[in-house]
């Protein structure tokens, strides 16, 4: 196996990865995420590049700040 730097064309693949695995019911909580999200993440990743290890500490922070968003709408809403 060969290691590289993630790229662009990456992202169906992982997206694959991460279905199969979901599938299991056993490691996931949750299905994969929309490709276009992914796809924005591993564009920066590869523009900046980001560690790999540093990519998940990324995409966990995405993530907390989208759900803190859609708390602060769903406020705003009531």
């Amino acid at each position: 196996m060969e290691i590289r730097r993630i790229q662009s064309s990456d992202v169906t693949g992982f997206l694959e990865l991460w279905s199969r695995v979901f599938s299991e019911g056993e490691f996931l909580a949750k299905g994969p995420p929309p490709e276009d999200r992914v796809s924005r993440i591993v564009a920066k990743v590869v523009v900046e590049e980001i560690p790999i290890n540093r990519l998940f500490d990324f995409m966990k922070s995405v993530s907390l700040y989208r759900q803190k968003r859609v708390a602060q709408l769903h406020y705003l809403q009531e």
